[in-house]
């Protein structure tokens, strides 16, 4: 995208915010605008997608065509999760070694290590929102990942202390591709263009630690967020390499638990 496409926008409008975030990301960059009361750029530019009105030649990606794009994200997060199980331990990346430095450092302090999240694991990749849903002209990408810990003791939802839950989401998916898969800046771009990903990464002891599930819940500013999320849920079938349906009882089958507090 080229600057000069902007100058089709009133600057100040929701289009124009909008517009600018993709020009920003096709620079590597993240949003930088504020819109009408709201100067964190990404809560800005999340009001804005909420309002913003393009004329049907010139409107936002279709239903079919983010389902497409969530469906290559899957499988770059499968094929490049591949390569890092392949890749030395001396040549990893910055997301892994800080795996290995955390982990030295409960071990020097007399903690119980769990060794076992050194090696990179994802068992899941589960679409949700407005493009499972299948929304005729959806805003953004909403992805949950369930791994080992391996991404998410990094990689994860806001502390208490973060005001802004929604924010990080982005974040998240920029942080793992990066830190962990080599993809940034402009190869990011290439691959993904200006889709808006908000990415939930999440260990498996959400499902077999109510308790710790419980602390999730009520970190969150929508305290019922987890139970709408897996009533439209659809989880990547890699054998069918797509997006598939899935009931919430999957989830208890597959991570062998109850989730009878989200029913």
């Amino acid at each position: 995208m080229k600057k000069r496409d902007l100058d089709k926008y009133i600057p100040g409008t929701a289009e124009y915010v909008v517009m600018h975030s993709r020009y920003q990301k096709s620079r590597g960059r993240g949003p930088s605008m504020s819109f009408w009361d709201q100067r964190n750029p990404r809560r800005a530019l999340r009001l804005a997608r909420a309002i913003a009105y393009f004329p049907e030649e010139m409107a936002l990606p279709s239903a079919k065509d983010m389902m497409e794009k969530a469906e290559k994200i899957a499988r770059v997060i499968y094929d490049k999760l591949y390569d890092l199980q392949q890749t030395p331990l001396k040549d990893v990346g910055l997301g892994s070694m800080l795996s290995l430095f955390m982990l030295s450092s409960e071990l020097k302090a007399g903690k119980d290590v769990d060794w076992s999240i050194i090696a990179p694991e994802i068992s899941e990749v589960y679409l949700f929102g407005s493009v499972a849903r299948g929304e005729k002209y959806p805003h953004d990408i909403d992805l949950i990942v369930i791994d080992n810990g391996h991404f998410s003791q990094f990689v994860a939802e806001p502390t208490p202390a973060q005001d802004d839950w929604y924010a990080c989401l982005p974040d998240n998916f920029s942080w793992l591709m990066s830190a962990w898969f080599g993809i940034e800046g402009k190869k990011h771009y290439e691959l993904f263009g200006d889709v808006h990903v908000d990415l939930h990464l999440l260990p498996e002891e959400f499902f077999t630690d109510d308790e710790y599930r419980f602390e999730v819940k009520d970190r969150h500013h929508d305290e019922r967020f987890f139970e709408k999320a897996f009533g439209d849920l659809q989880r990547f079938d890699r054998e069918l390499d797509k997006f598939v349906p899935v009931p919430m009882t999957h989830l208890e089958e597959r991570f062998d638990c109850s989730l009878a507090d989200l029913h």
